[in-house]
């Protein structure tokens, strides 16, 4: 039984993360071109600050479960704000995310039947980059592609994979008219980065920089906490020990197999509810994390 509800969501602490979000988002797009321009030395900041990227996904994250703010209507904009800067539709990011909780490791499964130099580089594509990547491109072809296509390509390339996915997908963007808010969220999130683009001029691959710093981030972080967990589904996720304030960047997600069991649970309440239901940590985070580079796992089943 959860132990918390939605009146426990820190809404006042999660507006000014939100804020802190949007500052760094005026510092690296409105400030870094200046500064880079006094020295080259200013875009160490990309690096320095990638620990942003996590708390940005983790309030995502904390938008797509509806536990930013008390009010539903208050918490959809903000998840969409948030997604506009980084660069996908919130949309996309909730029914991505909601599958994956829905389906664990049918959704995404480094589990594969033989270690192919194929299966080996679309593993470490989808751990490096290609996870962010994938939210970005889907959410571009949602919002440009005419429903219909987008439809049919759905059918043929989702579908051959993850059947229950793609029908879910058609029903939640089409059936229910979302699509209607991807496209005005990425319009947004094309016109935020294209004034940014011009803004940097000839320091444009800092903008890509910043990317790639966001895509590494989010891509590898994504499946720690499942990594090597069994492909049958029967454990939900990892908890993993963080040292000391990494936790708080990380929104408590470090207490996983307690959020997928406790999904309504706000990330303030997770470790009252990882003690109140006995849980046990599965190891350290940063061990758990370079495990990642074993690659992909041969499944005998």
């Amino acid at each position: 039984m959860n132990i918390a509800s939605t009146s426990a969501i820190p809404g006042t602490t999660n507006r000014w993360l939100i804020a802190g979000i949007v500052a760094f988002h005026l510092l690296i797009l409105g400030a870094l071109p200046w500064l880079l321009a006094q020295s080259m030395w200013w875009g160490m900041l990309l690096v320095g600050l990638a620990f942003i990227h996590i708390t940005h996904w983790a309030l995502i994250h904390e938008g797509i479960h509806k536990l930013l703010v008390p009010n539903t209507a208050a918490n959809d904009r903000l998840g969409r704000l948030l997604g506009i800067m980084l660069g996908a539709s919130f949309h996309v990011l909730r029914f991505g995310h909601l599958m994956h909780h829905k389906l664990n490791r049918d959704w995404y499964s480094e589990w594969v039947e033989e270690r192919t130099l194929g299966s080996k580089l679309g593993y470490y594509w989808h751990l490096l980059f290609g996870l962010y990547v994938t939210e970005v491109a889907t959410s571009i072809l949602i919002a440009i592609l005419p429903n219909e296509t987008a439809i049919r390509l759905a059918r043929r390339t989702v579908f051959k994979h993850a059947p229950e996915a793609a029908v879910a997908g058609e029903r939640f963007f089409y059936t229910r008219n979302h699509v209607r808010a991807v496209r005005q969220d990425m319009a947004l999130s094309v016109l935020l980065y294209g004034v940014a683009l011009w803004h940097f001029g000839a320091l444009w691959p800092m903008l890509v920089a910043f990317f790639l710093v966001r895509a590494f981030v989010i891509s590898f972080l994504d499946n720690i906490y499942h990594y090597a967990t069994p492909a049958d589904n029967s454990k939900a996720g990892k908890e993993l020990l963080v040292p000391g304030f990494y936790g708080l960047l990380l929104l408590n997600g470090n207490y996983h197999e307690t959020h997928h069991l406790n999904p309504d649970v706000p990330w303030t309440s997770l470790p009252d509810t990882h003690n109140a239901q006995g849980r046990v940590f599965n190891g350290g985070f940063i061990d758990h994390g370079l495990q990642q580079f074993h690659g992909p796992l041969v499944s005998y089943a």
